[in-house]
């Protein structure tokens, strides 16, 4: 979202047909670097409706950030 100036994540008409198969199921949504929180935040609040369990996961968080990802391998005090 951010490297393409997304205001939104974006989920095709197919992304959602395809994902239905899996509403029963859990998903783990995972960005790699969550410096602000808004892609992450935004991607779980669109999937989540899709989903019977929805956790989030990152490598990085930065401190300030500003959602808590369920997982998360580091804390980055910047």
């Amino acid at each position: 979202m951010f490297k393409r100036y997304d205001q939104e994540p974006i989920l095709t008409f197919s992304d959602k047909a395809w994902l239905h198969a899996f509403r029963e199921g859990r998903a783990l949504l995972y960005d790699e670097d969550v410096a602000g929180g808004r892609t992450l935040g935004l991607f779980s609040e669109k999937l989540r409706p899709l989903f019977s369990e929805v956790r989030t996961a990152c490598s990085i968080r930065h401190a300030g950030a500003a959602i808590r990802p369920d997982f998360i391998a580091k804390t980055w005090w910047d």
